[in-house]
């Protein structure tokens, strides 16, 4: 009974939390090309590549990196002195194996030859009760569907969503609520909240 109550619930609020933008877009003018559409751009020499994808291989010796896509496809991108680099960037020794990326390159002979890129932690994401909240140091303990128990810290760029928009703040948060949370990690190691939906569990 409980998982016939609870399981719309959280696919009602990971709708809400999905809904909440990133901080950061990798390509905020509009969707990523299809795959079959960015494989032909790769193999036109001189054409403009965008790709996104989890990054795979850093080489900072060798000037280059690989990202795969949604459909497993892979790029490999060489670097040069006029690459830039935004987002939780600033330099290719800063991009970390399994961080979402997203690239502008050219294609030069055989190579892709990257003009821009975007790199951001990617988050994780879990659902499940709220157990506790510590207003102190701006926690809240949720055990999550997985089975795993999360202690999740917030801070001011925390955003809070819930179907009645009641929950502004970790202080509305309460026990025994149902949560889902797109969170990362910290330089501390610790689970920081980007975006928390809410809602009372019935």
């Amino acid at each position: 009974m409980f998982k016939k109550i609870v399981y719309p619930i959280l696919i009602t609020l990971l709708a809400l939390v999905f809904s909440i933008p990133a901080s950061s877009r990798v390509y905020a003018a509009g969707p990523a090309p299809a795959a079959a559409a960015e494989e032909n751009q790769a193999n036109q020499t001189g054409k403009r590549v965008r790709a996104m994808g989890i990054v795979s291989v850093v080489d900072v010796a060798g000037a280059a990196f690989t990202i795969t896509g949604k459909q497993g496809q892979t790029w490999t991108f060489t670097t040069a002195d006029r690459t830039q680099y935004r987002g939780e960037i600033a330099s290719l020794a800063e991009l970390k194996v399994g961080m979402q990326a997203g690239v502008g390159a050219r294609k030069v002979g055989d190579q892709l030859i990257a003009i821009a890129v975007f790199g951001r932690t990617a988050p994780e994401r879990a659902a499940g009760k709220v157990v506790s909240v510590n207003q102190a140091l701006g926690t809240f303990t949720l055990a999550a569907r997985n089975g795993e128990t999360y202690t999740i810290y917030t801070d001011a760029e925390t955003k809070f969503r819930s179907p009645d928009e009641n929950i502004q703040s970790l202080a509305d948060i309460k026990p025994d609520m149902l949560a889902a949370v797109r969170m990362v990690k910290d330089a501390e190691g610790h689970f920081l909240a980007k975006a928390v939906g809410v809602k009372p569990a019935k």
